[in-house]
C-alpha cells in the first residue's frame, strides 16, 4: 500500500512538472512573438557593429586578418538602407544626439564607398562651400599648385608639421618666427629629412599673406630650399561668405565667422598635408618645442599596443594633436560638412570616439609650449600655458614679459591677509611682487592715485612668473571716480582677469576717464595663494606697445 501511495505521489508531481513546463513554454512563445521584431532588431545591431569594426579597420589601412563575417557588404547596405540611419540602440558611446546622428550618417557614408571600393577622391560638400568641392575635385586633390614657397616633395617622410597663421594685433606675428626658430634648433639634423613643416598663410588680407610669405621665406630660405619647409595659400574664392551664417552654440556672429573659417581652414590644410607624410600633427603659430621631440614622439608611437586615432602631446587646445595621414581626408571631410555648426575641437572629439577611441590619449609630458597672448579672435587674449611642458625649466616663458609703462603716485590697500615682507608696494618694483594667503570672495587690492589720472592701457599680470602658480584664479578690474577720506566708491566694473593676466588694449576695453582707484577684486575664494607681479599703466598712446 505505501509503495502505490509513493508511485501515486511521483505520477502527480511528474504531471504537475510537465504542466507547468508547457505553460512556461507557451508564455515564453507568447513572448517571443511579441519581441521578435525588437530581436531581430539587435541581432541586425550587433552585425553592424562588427561590420563598423571591419570598415574601420579599412580606413585605417588595416588588413582584415582575423575577422570572418557573413557577406558583410550585404548585411551592412540592407540594415542601413532598411533604416536609413543608425538609431539610439547602436551608438556605441555617450547619448544618441544631434550630432552624434549625423557622425553616424556621415560615416556610414563614407564606409559604405570604402568597403564597396570606391574610393573617396571626390568631395560632397554643403551647398555653401560648393567653390571649395569644385577646387578639390577638380585637381583630385590639393595639389603642389598651391604651394607659394618651398620645393614640393614625392619622397614619404615620417612626420608633416601643419601650421596655420593669420594677422595679429600688436606685433603678434612675431610669434611665428619664434616657432619656426624652435622647430628648427630641436629637429635632429639625422631626422631633417623625415620631417615637413608646412605653413598655410590663412588671412583674408591676402596682401598681408604675400608679404609676411615672402619675410619667412627670405629669413629661413635654406630650409626652404631643402624640402623642409613650404608655405601654400589657397585661393580666396574657395571660402564661403561667412557673414551669413547662421549663429550656432550660443556664440555671437563674430565667433560663428571666426570658428567656422577655422574649421575650413584646418580642412585645406590636412587635405594638402595627407600624403607627405605618415603621420600629421598639427601646432599653432605661437608654440615652443621641446628638444628631441621627434625621438620622443616616435618612441610614444612605437610603445603603443592598443588602437588609436589621436595622440596628444599637449594639454591645450589643437596644440600637438597627431594623426595618421590617411586619416586626414575623413577628418577633413567632417570638418568641412559641419564647419558652421560646431566648433573644431568638439567635432574632433566626436570623431576619435566614433573612429573607437573612447578616451584621449596623451603623453606623460607635453612636447609643446603655449608662448601667445593675443589671439586671431579680435579682442580675445588667451595666456594659457601647459604646466607639463617637457622642457619649462628655470626661464621666463615670453607669455609671462610685460610692456613696460608707468607708475603713478599711489597708495596701496588691501583687506587680504599679507605674506610677511611681500607688501602691496612690491608691485611697483621690478623683481618683487605682492603676495596674499588663500583669498576670499570679494577680497580686494586696491590703489588710490594721488591725483586723477586718464590710462590709454593698463596691464595687470598675477601668478609666479615661469610656472604661472598663484595666480588670480577668478578676478574683476573695477574703477573709481571719487575719494572720500580715502575710501574708493562709484566702482565700476571694467573688466575681467583671464587666467590671472589683464589687457585692456588686447581684451579691447576703453577705459573710463579721470579714475582716482583702481581696484582689484576676487570674485571667488581660491585654495591657491595670490601674487600680483605687476601693474604697468600707460598715459601716452604713444608708449603702448
Amino acid at each position: 500500500m505505501r509503495k502505490t501511495r509513493k508511485v501515486c505521489c511521483k505520477l502527480l508531481l511528474c504531471t504537475v512538472c510537465l504542466i507547468c513546463i508547457f505553460h512556461i513554454l507557451l508564455t515564453v512563445d507568447v513572448n517571443m512573438t511579441k519581441r521578435t521584431d525588437e530581436i531581430l532588431h539587435y541581432q541586425q545591431a550587433g552585425m553592424l557593429m562588427n561590420n563598423i569594426s571591419l570598415l574601420r579597420n579599412i580606413l585605417a589601412g588595416k588588413e582584415m586578418k582575423n575577422l570572418s563575417l557573413p557577406s558583410p557588404l550585404t548585411e551592412f547596405q540592407k540594415f542601413y538602407n532598411n533604416h536609413n540611419a543608425v538609431d539610439k540602440k547602436v551608438v556605441m558611446y555617450g547619448q544618441s544626439t544631434r550630432d552624434q546622428g549625423w557622425f553616424n550618417r556621415t560615416y556610414l557614408q563614407l564606409m559604405k564607398k570604402k568597403i564597396s571600393g570606391t574610393e573617396l577622391k571626390n568631395l560632397t560638400l554643403p551647398s555653401a562651400l560648393v567653390d571649395f568641392e569644385r577646387f578639390y575635385n577638380t585637381h583630385s586633390n590639393i595639389d603642389n599648385s598651391v604651394v607659394q614657397y618651398g620645393n614640393f616633395t614625392n619622397r614619404q617622410g615620417y612626420l608633416t608639421i601643419g601650421i596655420p597663421t593669420v594677422k595679429r594685433r600688436l606685433n603678434g606675428d612675431h610669434y611665428m618666427y619664434t616657432t619656426l626658430n624652435s622647430l628648427i634648433s630641436n629637429t635632429d639634423q639625422g631626422r631633417i629629412q623625415d620631417v615637413i613643416i608646412v605653413i598655410f598663410m590663412a588671412d583674408p588680407d591676402e596682401s598681408w599673406n604675400n608679404e609676411s610669405a615672402k619675410k619667412i621665406y627670405e629669413e629661413f630660405k635654406p630650409h626652404f630650399d631643402s624640402g623642409f619647409m613650404q608655405i601654400i595659400k589657397a585661393p580666396k574664392n574657395i571660402y564661403p561668405d561667412f557673414s551669413n551664417l547662421q549663429k550656432t552654440k550660443q556664440d555671437s556672429a563674430e565667433r560663428v565667422q571666426w570658428r567656422s573659417k577655422q574649421n575650413v581652414d584646418f580642412a585645406f590644410l590636412m587635405l594638402y598635408c595627407q600624403n607627405l607624410s605618415t603621420y600629421y600633427i598639427q601646432l599653432e603659430d605661437d608654440v615652443l618645442v621641446a628638444s628631441n621631440f621627434v625621438k620622443d614622439i616616435e618612441s610614444f608611437v612605437l610603445n603603443r599596443t592598443d588602437h588609436w586615432i589621436c595622440l596628444e602631446f599637449s594639454t591645450l587646445g589643437f596644440i600637438g594633436k597627431m594623426f595618421h595621414s590617411s586619416d586626414l581626408r575623413v577628418i577633413s571631410s567632417v570638418l568641412l560638412t559641419y564647419f558652421s555648426e560646431t566648433p573644431c575641437d568638439l567635432l574632433l572629439g566626436g570623431i576619435i570616439k566614433f573612429l573607437g577611441q573612447n578616451t584621449p590619449i596623451h603623453s606623460s609630458v607635453s612636447l609643446f609650449q603655449h608662448i601667445g597672448k593675443i589671439s586671431s579672435l579680435r579682442n580675445k587674449m588667451m595666456p594659457s600655458i601647459d604646466r607639463f611642458f617637457k622642457d619649462k625649466g628655470s626661464n621666463i616663458l615670453p607669455i609671462m614679459k610685460l610692456p613696460k609703462g608707468g607708475h603713478p603716485d599711489a597708495k596701496f590697500e588691501t583687506n587680504m591677509k599679507i605674506i610677511p615682507d611681500y607688501p602691496p608696494e612690491n608691485v611697483y618694483k621690478n623683481n618683487l611682487f605682492f603676495w596674499a594667503s588663500y583669498p576670499r570672495s570679494k577680497q580686494y587690492f586696491r590703489l588710490i592715485f594721488t591725483k586723477n589720472i586718464n590710462m590709454s592701457r593698463l596691464v595687470i599680470s598675477t601668478g609666479e612668473n615661469i610656472n604661472k602658480t598663484d595666480f588670480l584664479e577668478n578676478g574683476v578690474i573695477k574703477v573709481g571716480f571719487n575719494n572720500k577720506q580715502n575710501i574708493c566708491n562709484d566702482l565700476k566694473e571694467i573688466g575681467r582677469f583671464v587666467e590671472g593676466e589683464f589687457d585692456s588694449l588686447i581684451q579691447g576695453i576703453v577705459i573710463p576717464e579721470n579714475i582716482k582707484c583702481l581696484h582689484i577684486e576676487a570674485k571667488k575664494g581660491q585654495k591657491r595663494w595670490l601674487i600680483i607681479r605687476e601693474i604697468e599703466i600707460f598715459q601716452n598712446k604713444k608708449y603702448e606697445k
